[in-house]
């Protein structure tokens, strides 16, 4: 018994630490003053006080304000709700950015929405 307890811990000491993961703690706010950076098809980032963001962007065929998820409709004319996320050096919710005219417009034009956003408005970040 003492040998099986001596093991689990063993065990647990060396697995569960890097499950854990590492912390960073970053302060943005409504006066934080951000420029965007650069993006591609999906990935966006912009430098907010020295502070390096990255996200991405979604067209989703739903509107809205903050969601956990968004969804996408099979029919792809209907996915024209740009959608952005920040993924570092936090993850946020899922924030609306605006309804295109078209899906394609969406996916043109997402990601370079998300990274500009942040130029007017940085309420989303600290949500």
């Amino acid at each position: 018994m003492k040998k099986l307890l001596i093991t689990i811990t063993t065990i647990y000491t060396i697995v569960l630490p890097p499950a854990l993961g590492a912390y960073k703690c970053v302060y943005l706010d409504n006066d934080t003053r951000c420029s965007a950076k650069s993006h591609t098809s999906s990935d966006w980032s912009a430098t907010c006080d020295e502070i390096e963001i990255s996200g991405v962007a979604f067209c989703g065929s739903d509107g809205g304000d903050i969601a956990g998820e968004v969804n996408a409709s099979e029919t792809s004319t209907d996915n024209k709700y740009c959608w952005c996320k920040m993924v570092s050096p936090a993850v946020s919710d899922w924030q609306f950015e605006r309804q295109f005219s078209s899906a394609s417009d969406c996916l043109t034009t997402c990601t370079t929405a998300c990274s500009g956003i942040l130029s007017i408005n940085t309420d989303w970040l600290t949500d």
